[in-house]
């Protein structure tokens, strides 16, 4: 056996080279997309002082909502729907946490969606629209699986409006 290498096994060692500089590559580009849209990296809105201070509920009709949305207010928004256990459960949810984060969110009902923009974003009841300069930026989807984790506990759910909106300490 020589010290020198078969044309197969330089081609074998560059194909190799190849297939390592690829990982390597794919690698690094996973690790961008990942760190680049990592909560860390969200854009968190202010509500404005307004909506800061008390624990409140504000119902909303179309029209004020439509006003709302109108003056490029920012807001927290649920879709209500009275008699669904669901909703209940989410509404306890926001008392639990309503001593720390101490904001107003407004509220509509249901039906009161149909001729919105938000029957755009939401088809099941209830779902939590976080609103900024009157675009709607995020919304938890209640027939999602990824977020039924904050249908179901408060603390995740205070996790997740913490992601979005920035709260006074």
């Amino acid at each position: 056996m020589s010290g020198k290498k078969s044309k197969n096994e330089k081609k074998a060692i560059a194909i190799s080279a190849i297939i390592v500089f690829v990982v390597i590559v794919a690698a690094l580009i996973f690790t961008f997309l990942i760190v680049n849209s990592s909560p860390s990296n969200i854009q968190r809105i202010d509500l404005g002082a307004e909506n800061y201070g008390n624990s409140n509920i504000i119902d909303l009709d179309k029209d004020s909502y439509e006003q709302m949305i109108a003056e490029k207010k920012s807001f927290v928004l649920m879709i209500d729907n009275p008699g669904c256990v669901t909703t209940a459960n989410m509404r306890g949810m926001f008392s639990d946490f309503s001593d720390n984060l101490k904001f107003t969110y407004y509220r509509i009902m249901w039906p009161d969606t149909k001729d919105t923009n938000l029957r755009n974003y939401v088809k099941y009841f209830p779902s939590l629209i976080i609103i900024n300069n009157g675009n709607i930026v995020v919304a938890l989807q209640a027939d999602s699986d990824e977020d039924a984790k904050y249908y179901n506990n408060s603390s995740d759910l205070a996790d997740w409006l913490k992601k979005y909106i920035i709260f006074p300490e």
